[in-house]
């Protein structure tokens, strides 16, 4: 009986949880991507006038060196494939350790991809709300403006009008936000769930080469991020804001969601209290629950 009570519970737990991700996911992805893109192409940005001869605008205009495609793969793609890597090879650990019926806290696939849409998501909205807010030319400003139709007012530029509009929003980069706020995710993961890099196990006990595998996501978000002054569609302003910016807000969506995602579940624990739960699953199996629930499992192992 008691068996049977606490596959069904179980169950129920597993639908509430697989509901409440699909409309987490649903809102991440409309808060975070459609609001944005809505923002971005029907809200003219903030115009002022803009002196064409300062030579802080007077800059050619290069292709990007890291198109929005890479963007992506490397601020959404990247830090979800890493993480759901590294928890499958800590679940293993955990089997290996103490059977089938443990589990790491890091949650299903869907899960850390609407981690990831939340925390870039809101980074985007930010970053698209202030481009438009603070309306700053870009460095190229002058080559798409050509030349004022008032010379007095300096406002209307001559160019091509979608050219100028993008052109006007140059604060905060929304590539070196992107870039930041999908490293910063992960490493935020990392500390919180306490999920060791796999490789690490490999390798000799030395602290430099340690620090410098963990250095390299963060080297790849500022090589991101100056690209985006070499190809001179920021200036080194823009893209420190932007990197403070995405690590500022992933810092805290993930850290917030990490605390609503402990108690989301009335009465749920995430330490060995609920490990009897999780391993009803058959009638057969009340013995080792018993032994199960007596054992103490460390906070750095769950």
């Amino acid at each position: 009986m008691n068996g049977s009570y606490a596959l069904e519970a179980l169950d129920s737990e597993r639908r509430w949880m697989k509901r409440s991700e699909l409309v987490d996911c649903s809102l991440a992805v409309l808060v975070g991507w459609v609001l944005p893109l809505v923002l971005d192409r029907y809200i003219p940005p903030r115009v002022t006038a803009v002196a064409l001869e300062d030579p802080s605008v007077q800059l050619p205009k290069r292709a990007e060196l890291v198109p929005a495609p890479l963007l992506l793969l490397f601020a959404y793609v990247a830090p979800v494939g890493m993480l759901w890597w590294q928890q499958q090879q800590q679940q293993q650990r955990l089997r290996e350790s103490f059977g089938n019926g443990f589990r790491s806290k890091g949650g299903t696939l869907l899960d850390l991809l609407t981690g990831v849409i939340e925390a870039n998501g809101l980074t985007l909205l930010a970053t698209v709300v202030l481009k438009l807010l603070i309306g700053k030319p870009r460095p190229y400003f002058a080559q798409v403006c050509g030349q004022y139709l008032d010379p007095v007012l300096r406002h209307e530029c001559a160019g091509d009008p979608w050219q100028v509009r993008e052109a006007r929003k140059s604060f905060p980069s929304g590539h070196a936000a992107l870039a930041f706020s999908g490293v910063m995710h992960w490493q935020c993961c990392i500390w919180y769930l306490g999920i060791p890099l796999p490789w690490f196990e490999a390798l000799p006990s030395v602290t430099m080469v340690h620090l410098l595998l963990r250095l390299l996501p963060w080297t790849g978000a500022t090589l991101v991020a100056a690209s985006r002054v070499l190809d001179h569609h920021h200036d080194v302003v823009d893209v420190l804001g932007g990197a403070v910016l995405g690590c500022a807000l992933s810092h805290l969506v993930t850290m917030n969601r990490f605390l609503r995602l402990e108690g989301r579940v009335p009465g749920h624990q995430s330490t060995a209290s609920t490990v009897g739960a999780r391993r009803t699953a058959s009638a057969s199996e009340m013995e080792a629950i018993q032994v199960s629930e007596t054992t103490s499992i460390p906070d750095a192992v769950v």
